[in-house]
């Protein structure tokens, strides 16, 4: 992900915005500078700092973004160092032209927030909460300023509050500037869809405004204007009212849908409702008329309550249709269906993924299992190979100990100083082997042989005899072979 190079000074660049600290620290500048002043040596734990590359499209010319380190360059640009070590990344490089994007802002921002979060000095409360606010502005999200390290979850939500109220708020004026837009075109005769193409909203909106706006005018008294209103959102450009459903005989020919509707029934031969009918039909109209429509309800409405009674009852499907309900149920069903194909195929990647993982599992399983056979075997090997050179240094010690008394004696205090020397290449041997763990019931016979046979030489080398001796107490520790009887 990185890779360490020597970089000029000049050729790293601080981009505005995308430093974490509220202002510089000179007294860890100067502590930087102190260090760096010194010799080399001395150095060597400080990190390099770490640098995005920028795409400059000019061939030998080499520019770095800054996203960690900040004291440490200007530092260097105090004591006029030309060079500073650095960690380049190289999963991405930063065109010259888009420095100044928030997307590139936001990369360098977050970066500085997770390298801050694991070593340097911690930034301050509010250094955090500038931060969290800039990455915010930047266009990160909740999780992604959470997973920087800079701050838990519940304490960015809280410092991002602000901000949420101040987008509400211009949530609210666009939306009472669309009304008061919606409402100057109804003054001015305009069709529902007029209306939509005019301000851009979808036409089940328009209807929710159109209605907030006649409850608005009829609350205010005007009249005429709330029949305007009201004429546009239903009934075929009719004026429309609510009346009570047993107000049946006498009435004069109104155009509303209630008298439309008694009047096909009586046409049509049919029973007159009974009271108890007739009763609950007027409360739901109540409630209808009294109910206070928000987007959460308008959807609740069409997502649940239109598609059920479009089920249940035709005449009703008819009216949704014949509404303009049906687009938005068909977008409903495409984006449900087109949800359901994007989980399905979420599904299908993470059943890869899965069946990946789990055979890089049993890879990982069969190469540890030959890793530790090989393991095994190379130590066995070793320790017989250990084994077989103190054999064969015994034997040597021996021959020379035993040909010590037959040889003149000039040439037995040269066999004498050359067995003085195997001895301490045997006892060097004994504890490497011991030190490595290949020491065996094999080599502990050998020492006890190389023992018995140096009994008889008069040794009075004082770091033989305490090398002897400790050795001989590490093998007592040992356990014996263990005596078969038959």
């Amino acid at each position: 992900m990185f890779y360490r190079k020597e970089v000029s000074v000049d050729a790293v660049i601080i981009v505005d915005g995308t430093s974490p600290r509220m202002e510089t620290d000179n007294t860890r500048v100067a502590f930087f500078r102190d260090m760096y002043s010194q010799k080399e040596d001395s150095v060597f734990d400080i990190p390099p700092i770490d640098v995005s590359l920028v795409q400059t499209g000019e061939p030998g010319k080499e520019i770095f973004a800054l996203e960690d380190g900040l004291h440490r360059l200007l530092a260097h640009k105090e004591i006029k160092l030309k060079k500073i070590k650095a960690r380049i990344r190289t999963d991405m490089s930063i065109p010259e032209t888009e420095l100044s994007s928030h997307e590139v802002k936001k990369h360098l921002l977050m970066k500085a927030c997770e390298s801050n979060a694991r070593h340097g000095m911690p930034l301050s409360s509010e250094e955090r909460k500038d931060a969290v606010q800039k990455m915010a502005m930047y266009g990160c999200t909740n999780s992604e300023i959470v997973e920087t390290g800079i701050a838990g979850k519940a304490t960015v939500y809280r410092w991002l509050q602000s901000e949420v109220k101040d987008r509400k708020e211009k949530a609210i004026d666009e939306r009472v500037a669309k009304k008061e837009l919606v409402s100057t075109l109804l003054m001015q005769g305009a069709s529902v869809k007029k209306i939509t193409a005019a301000t851009g909203v979808p036409r089940t909106t328009v209807r929710r405004m159109i209605r907030e706006v006649a409850k608005g005018a009829r609350a205010a008294g005007r009249c005429e204007q709330t029949d305007l209103a009201v004429s546009i959102s239903g009934n075929y450009g009719q004026p429309f009212k609510w009346i009570p459903v047993d107000e049946k005989a006498g009435l004069s020919p109104v155009p509303d849908m209630a008298a439309a509707k008694a009047q096909h029934l009586q046409s049509a031969g049919c029973n007159q409702l009974e009271e108890s009918t007739k009763n609950k039909m007027d409360n739901i109209y109540d409630s209808i008329r009294s109910l206070e429509v928000s987007d959460a309800t308008d959807h609740e409405i069409m997502v649940t309550i239109l598609p059920l009674l479009a089920q249940k009852f035709p005449g009703t499907a008819k009216i949704i249709k014949d509404a303009g309900y049906a687009a938005e149920m068909e977008a409903l069903k495409y984006e449900l269906r087109t949800a359901r194909d994007e989980l399905q195929i979420k599904r299908r990647e993470l059943l890869k993924k899965n069946d990946l993982l789990q055979q890089k599992e049993e890879q990982l399983k069969k190469r540890t299992e030959v890793c530790n056979y090989q393991c095994e075997f190379t130590a066995e090997r070793l320790r017989q190979e250990f084994e077989k050179y103190v054999n064969f240094i015994v034997t040597h010690i021996k021959e020379h100990i035993q040909a010590i008394p037959h040889v003149s004696i000039t040439d037995g205090g040269i066999l004498r100083q050359l067995t003085v020397n195997s001895i301490f290449s045997l006892l060097s041997v004994l504890e490497w082997g011991d030190d490595n763990g290949l020491s065996s019931l094999k080599t502990k016979e050998k020492f006890e042989e190389f023992k018995y046979g140096i009994t008889g030489m008069d040794i009075n080398n004082r770091k033989i005899i305490s090398r002897i001796s400790t050795l001989d107490e590490i093998y007592h520790k040992m356990p014996s072979m263990p005596i078969l009887f038959s």
